[in-house]
């Protein structure tokens, strides 16, 4: 019988089994550029799907709300209330594209 490195006697069976190796896996890095200052962010384009209503539209009317409120106290929630009013629909699964409307009209004020 074979012993095992620290093996207990006494009736109790002790079995080896094989270690794995690791792999070791080196990662690529990519080069650093010459020019590697921040990139310029890219413009999203705020995609709805609203039955009656195109983008256009929407962009108008969020643009009117912000105009119409002070630019200090008007929330997201708000406009898109008063979206849902003027729609008639609800638009909770559009809070992302209504919140890049609302930061696009703030931003043009």
């Amino acid at each position: 019988m074979r012993s095992i490195k620290g093996a207990k006697e006494g009736g109790k069976k002790v079995t080896a089994s094989p270690k794995k190796k690791k792999k070791s896996v080196a990662k690529k890095r990519a080069a650093p550029k010459a020019d590697a200052g921040p990139r310029p962010k890219k413009a999203k384009k705020a995609v709805l799907h609203i039955p009656g209503a195109s983008i256009e539209q929407v962009r108008a009317r969020v643009t009117a709300i912000v105009n119409s409120s002070d630019a200090d106290e008007v929330t997201v929630k708000q406009v898109r209330a008063k979206l849902e009013d003027w729609l008639d629909a609800d638009l909770q699964g559009h809070k992302d594209a209504i919140r890049e409307l609302v930061m696009d009209a703030l931003d043009s004020k």
